[in-house]
């Protein structure tokens, strides 16, 4: 097994972690349950017609985040129990490809996962269509940077016993990602300011989390 997974190319490990990651519907739900809760709490406490547009955004987004690293949470320790990270990076596979590929596939579930959450969202403070349209757009450009970082803290905290590390880790590096991300759903001068930081946020936490998974794989070895 581990010569034929040395050979696994970037769309073989895609496949291999999408089968891996989608098969458990209840750690999917999870995610998602606690996110329309805070949502709800939310909704009652301050009710969905008393709070302006940027407020209801910024708690939709925040919500979002804080079930993603949730999400990631539980994608990197199904991988660590099951011991797949540890066998595929001593195979012999490119670490760049094991970075790229788990990236790629927490992105596309965090993207489905976002939608989900957005159409919670737009029926419980009743957001109008050009809003919900205007916070996706401005969500697909923050999905690539928020999942680089995500997933890079995940890798820093993965032998952590405390998980509340994650989170303390994670939001700062997020925070001004997040702000821009509000901005830029009425001007699009922020559009492509998000677009630009994708060009460096990307290959700058690829390279990141290429070093620390070695690390990480050694101590929970």
């Amino acid at each position: 097994m581990l010569k034929n997974l040395s050979k696994y190319n970037l769309l073989h490990l895609f496949s291999l972690y999408f089968k891996v990651f989608t098969g458990s519907v209840s750690e999917l739900a999870m995610p998602i349950y606690f996110a329309t809760l805070l949502l709800t709490i939310f909704q009652i406490a301050m009710g969905p017609y008393k709070m302006g547009a940027d407020v209801v955004i910024g708690i939709t987004l925040s919500v979002i985040i804080i079930s993603l690293i949730m999400l990631s949470d539980q994608l990197i320790q199904k991988d660590k129990k099951d011991g797949m990270l540890e066998l595929i990076y001593l195979s012999g596979v490119n670490p760049y490809w094991i970075v790229i590929a788990k990236l790629i596939t927490f992105s596309a579930i965090a993207f489905a996962i976002s939608i989900i959450l957005l159409l919670i969202a737009m029926v419980m403070f009743g957001i109008e269509l050009p809003l919900f349209i205007s916070i996706l757009i401005a969500l697909v450009l923050l999905l690539p940077m928020l999942a680089a970082v995500i997933f890079f803290v995940s890798l820093i905290t993965l032998s952590f016993a405390n998980k509340i590390a994650q989170y303390i880790l994670a939001i700062p590096l997020i925070v001004p990602a997040l702000i821009l991300c509000i901005n830029a759903i009425d001007n699009p001068v922020y559009l492509m300011m998000m677009f630009g930081l994708n060009l460096i946020y990307l290959p700058v936490f690829i390279v990141f989390s290429k070093l620390v998974l070695g690390a990480s794989i050694a101590n929970i070895r």
